[in-house]
């Protein structure tokens, strides 16, 4: 029997080798992999705990205030940090490195 080689499933599952080296593409891409799958982990779990949240309010009514505490602490931590680590907070860091490195050569230059 042959394999089907144009199976999705089996496509999704594969690993790409990589040589652990920066400048490699592959090991640029499946670190990107990695990172997006991490950030998609993340926002699962946030919509998990919200809807648990949900669940909660529905659930107590008016004594929601004391009974759902838990969960809505935990969905606010979920939120509060980056699902990612591209995007603005990516372009801020960099930002915030060259200022730090333009500051410490204004500093050498003055000395």
């Amino acid at each position: 029997m042959s394999k089907n080689y144009a199976d999705k499933q089996a496509s999704a599952n594969f690993k790409v080798p990589n040589s652990g080296d920066p400048s490699d593409p592959m090991t640029t891409l499946s670190k990107r992999e990695e990172e997006n799958r991490a950030g998609w982990v993340k926002i699962m779990k946030a919509r998990d705990i919200r809807n648990n949240l949900r669940d909660c309010f529905r659930r107590e009514g008016v004594n929601h205030v004391e009974n759902c505490r838990e969960f809505a602490l935990a969905y606010i931590q979920a939120i509060g940090e980056p699902f990612t680590a591209g995007g603005v907070q990516r372009i801020r860091g960099g930002m915030e490195e060259r200022a730090a490195a333009e500051a410490a050569a204004a500093s050498k230059d003055a000395h």
